[in-house]
């Protein structure tokens, strides 16, 4: 934190915390070190199936680091703060609690992720399924928070509402016109694209390895082979526009109309 503090004041600098071991003085560190963004892990606010979620962890001690995170930082305007919910088939009830606490606490933005998207990581849990009464769920919810100046993106999104929610993240950042011009291009790839969800659902390992929502399946990327990892990134994208990955045989996030 003292290093962000020292060599990155002012930029766009962000972590992700589950908050399980963020104590008081650990929270003035951060907000002494001019962070812009910080992301909260809750998958639940039951304290048994949390427990379940993150096996080791306890969700009254997370809310009262989270709770008292957000006193701390008061009404300064950095780092914005982002509560992040993987959806799974078992804690598929609990976004609109999740987003009371949200309100409650007054953050600035709530995210869910589907569960699909961590296909790196081995787990028992099942994915959500892609409803339209979950869609219908979400939207309500969507417009519920936008209300209440709240953020809020999730991986069922039409074009619309996606599009919506990305204009709102503007205000997240320091650097919006950096932003602006991921926007746009982004904006591009969720209209041009055969997934709806190309673009940020992509790791890249140390050997070179390259993941996308389904697993391995892309060609490694060569540090020592005169592709700077922009462009690799850019090449990986319009390699899966013109030819899907095995894997999206059958994924409703793929449309093959695109392609």
């Amino acid at each position: 934190m003292a290093l962000t503090g020292k060599h990155l004041r002012h930029r766009d600098v962000q972590m992700v915390t589950n908050a399980t071991l963020l104590n008081e003085a650990k929270a003035k560190a951060i907000l002494d070190s001019d962070l812009s963004r910080i992301f909260f892990s809750v998958d639940s606010v039951d304290a048994e199936l949390y427990a379940r979620l993150r096996p080791g962890a306890a969700w009254e001690t997370t809310r009262h680091n989270i709770e008292r995170f957000m006193e701390l930082r008061g009404k300064a305007k950095w780092p914005r703060v982002t509560v992040i919910m993987i959806l799974m088939k078992e804690n598929q009830e609990e976004v609109e609690k999740v987003a009371d606490f949200c309100e409650r606490i007054g953050v600035d933005a709530f995210r869910v992720q589907h569960l699909a998207t961590f296909a790196d990581v081995p787990t028992t849990l099942e994915p959500a399924e892609d409803t339209p009464a979950m869609r219908r769920r979400l939207l309500r919810l969507q417009w519920r928070l936008f209300r209440r100046g709240i953020v809020f993106d999730h991986p069922f999104a039409l074009r619309l509402e996606k599009i919506l929610s990305l204009l709102a993240t503007v205000r997240l950042y320091r650097d919006r016109w950096g932003y602006l011009k991921y926007l746009v291009g982004g904006a591009w790839g969720a209209l041009t694209s055969p997934c709806r969800r190309i673009g940020w659902e992509a790791t890249v390992y140390r050997d070179g390895r390259y993941s996308s929502c389904v697993g391995i399946a892309d060609v490694p990327w060569d540090p020592k082979g005169g592709t700077s990892f922009l462009r690799y990134l850019r090449q990986s994208r319009s390699r899966h526009a013109h030819a899907a990955f095995a894997g999206c045989d059958g994924c409703s996030f793929h449309r093959p109309e695109k392609r």
